[in-house]
């Protein structure tokens, strides 16, 4: 009967000295092999089924519940979908914002490394003149940023 129905026998055990007049205890599992414990054995099996359905019965709700909740989710973000263009209209947006990031990104690492030479007595007036290869790379992002500026007015007109 155990390979069929699965409990421990910690407890089983309470159910069987709950139903039972006796105490039984993990060591005396070889004595259950009684005809006449069958009934008992069997009301105790019986009784952890119960428990474990019972158990079971409010996951099976909220399963169902969570079920019904996402297809009503899901046809609401479908009606949102039809707002696309509010989504569009604020991803252009946000473009200009993302270009400045990269930018202060790039700034701030070529600073580290600027202040670390600082720190290590480099010669400041050598430090402040600015590098050719920089000050191109400079131009070439603001070119890139002035581009990336008229391209965004240009998406927002078709928005």
């Amino acid at each position: 009967m155990e390979k069929m129905i699965y409990t421990q026998d910690p407890i089983y055990l309470k159910f069987l000295n709950e139903i039972s007049d006796e105490k039984f205890s993990e060591d005396e599992l070889p004595v259950f092999d009684i005809k006449s414990k069958y009934s008992e054995m069997l009301e105790a099996y019986y009784e952890i089924v119960v428990q474990r359905m019972s158990d079971q019965l409010p996951m099976m709700i909220s399963f169902f519940m969570l079920k019904e909740t996402a297809q009503l989710l899901s046809i609401d973000m479908l009606s949102l979908l039809d707002g696309a263009n509010i989504v569009y209209q604020r991803l252009a947006n946000y473009i200009p914002m993302v270009i400045l990031l990269f930018i202060l990104k790039e700034a701030a690492v070529m600073l580290r490394a600027h202040a670390m030479d600082l720190r290590d007595g480099a010669d400041v007036v050598k430090l402040l003149v600015e590098d050719t290869e920089a000050g191109q790379k400079r131009a070439d992002l603001h070119q890139r940023m002035e581009r990336l500026r008229l391209a965004q007015e240009r998406i927002s007109i078709y928005l």
